[in-house]
């Protein structure tokens, strides 16, 4: 039997990992406002919980086990509004938000050259509408590919300084034809840690 606890323990630190990066991706949906994705996501985490929690518990049977409920908490328009926040470190920026699930701050970072790849890649758009399906994946000059977590934080510090503007669920619209220079100057702007 201890084959079959070592495997069922391996197996439960990689659906904790998983359901750990499905939960990042529900932070992100929420702070992208992108509310429709989080129900889904929301889903997936709470089936990757059961999965977990039966391969820790292996005694409890599958009748027994009701994926957790996650509580309904209601985020006051204050605190809403206060995250995300930016920053820059060095040549990172870095995005300040707020995990509703851990009620604590997260950091998200990604290097300041990926903003320029994503520039270039809105650039390639021919119209001022875009959807992230036609820019990302984001690869850098060499072609390897850019994670997508680095990619999308770069997109909302975009939004925040109002270069580019959701358009509902359509994607985005480019608001300023001289990306660059805003950009340069909202760089310049950021608080440094």
């Amino acid at each position: 039997m201890p084959y079959a606890t070592h495997y069922a323990e391996a197996a439960a630190r990689l659906v904790t990992e998983v359901e750990e990066g499905v939960q990042a991706l529900i932070r992100e949906a929420a702070d992208a406002a992108e509310y429709d994705a989080i129900n889904g996501l929301a889903t997936a985490a709470k089936g990757l919980a059961a999965i977990r929690t039966q391969l820790e518990n292996p005694e409890v049977s599958d009748s027994s086990l009701e994926p957790p409920r996650i509580p309904n908490v209601s985020v006051s328009s204050k605190l809403r509004q206060s995250y995300p926040r930016f920053r820059r470190d060095n040549e990172m920026l870095v995005k300040i938000g707020w995990s509703k699930s851990s009620r604590s701050e997260y950091e998200h970072k990604a290097p300041r050259a990926v903003i320029n790849v994503l520039i270039d890649a809105i650039s390639d758009v021919k119209s001022k509408r875009f959807s992230t399906e036609a820019v990302f994946p984001l690869r850098t000059h060499d072609g390897a590919v850019i994670p997508d977590y680095q990619s999308y934080l770069c997109l909302a510090w975009l939004v925040d300084i109002r270069a580019i503007e959701r358009d509902g669920r359509q994607g985005y619209r480019l608001q300023k034809k001289a990306l660059r220079p805003l950009v340069e100057t909202s760089w310049e702007r950021l608080a440094t840690k």
